[in-house]
């Protein structure tokens, strides 16, 4: 079996032919199985790519590139994964996106995997995720990707808001999310954080379909009056939250609470989503929940 990419010659060496014979020519447009592959070098933490640019698109196949737009910002283009991106257990910071509109993140069905997120520096490093939603300058749209193993930690006494997408949505946006997966993810924040967001600010939404949250570890730090919102997908809805045909399966939600926050704020999907401050921000639609373990510890 030979694959053949279009725009690319092809060579198949072997014996000249001395006798007529047929070739059975099949074309499948997905070549999955070749019988050779060929191991992209892990990123080594430093290096820095910028990623090709294509019809205001920036197309991005592998950890490096992505690292370069996490340093330089989307410049108000689009981001498209080409391929899955494999972090090799390195770290990379959120990033300020920019549109003049919707920012789109296109992940092709492809896997982002196996890095830290780590905060900004003091001073902006009271969100951790993706993309940095203070002061969050368009929407965010988000779709057809698989995140696997991301790790992130925010301790900071002015936020910690934590999210694999986003820590907190602000100044009015909407974040759209729509078949995102996450597994085997570690998150651990403050105020709000959640698998796929931490924080949904007054007047923002986050409007997700078909995500699915399985075995991740979602859990927070102890600040006085402080502490809550813990939970499997979106942590504190202050604005509108709305799932639909989502669901979060075998993980574990370790949330303090201090006493203005409330034991509800603890959740296996939604903090609030059974009574609490926030619950009639939350709209679930055929969104399930199943094999969770929550663990709910008041803050003396």
């Amino acid at each position: 079996n030979v694959p053949v990419q279009s725009n690319h010659r092809t060579n198949i060496l072997g014996n000249l032919l001395t006798d007529k014979v047929n070739f059975n020519v099949v074309i499948d447009p997905v070549f999955d199985n070749p019988d050779y592959n060929v191991n992209v070098p892990a990123w080594d933490g430093a290096t820095l790519t910028e990623p090709k640019l294509l019809d205001g698109v920036y197309q991005v196949s592998k950890a490096a590139e992505w690292a370069w737009i996490a340093k330089n910002g989307n410049n108000k283009n689009n981001i498209a994964l080409t391929n899955d991106i494999d972090f090799a257990g390195h770290n990379f910071t959120p990033f300020y996106p920019s549109s003049a509109s919707t920012l789109e993140l296109n992940g092709n069905g492809h896997k982002f995997m196996n890095a830290n997120i780590v905060p900004l520096p003091e001073g902006k490093g009271y969100t951790s995720g993706l993309f940095s939603g203070d002061f969050l300058a368009c929407n965010i749209n988000v779709h057809d990707i698989n995140f696997s193993n991301i790790n992130i930690t925010n301790e900071s006494a002015d936020g910690g808001y934590v999210g694999v997408v986003m820590g907190d949505v602000q100044s009015g946006k909407t974040v759209t999310l729509t078949n995102v997966k996450a597994t085997n993810c570690t998150i651990k924040g403050v105020r709000a954080d959640a698998v796929l967001v931490g924080f949904v600010g007054a007047n923002c939404t986050v409007d997700a379909n078909n995500c699915h949250v399985s075995k991740c570890n979602v859990s927070n730090v102890e600040l006085a009056n402080e502490s809550g919102y813990v939970a499997g997908m979106i942590g504190r809805p202050v604005g509108t939250v709305t799932l639909t045909d989502c669901s979060v399966t075998g993980t574990t939600i370790n949330g303090i609470w201090a006493t203005r926050r409330g034991a509800t704020s603890i959740d296996a999907i939604v903090g609030d989503r059974e009574g609490g401050t926030h619950n009639a921000n939350i709209k679930l639609t055929r969104t399930t929940e199943s094999g969770n373990t929550v663990k709910k510890t008041e803050l003396k």
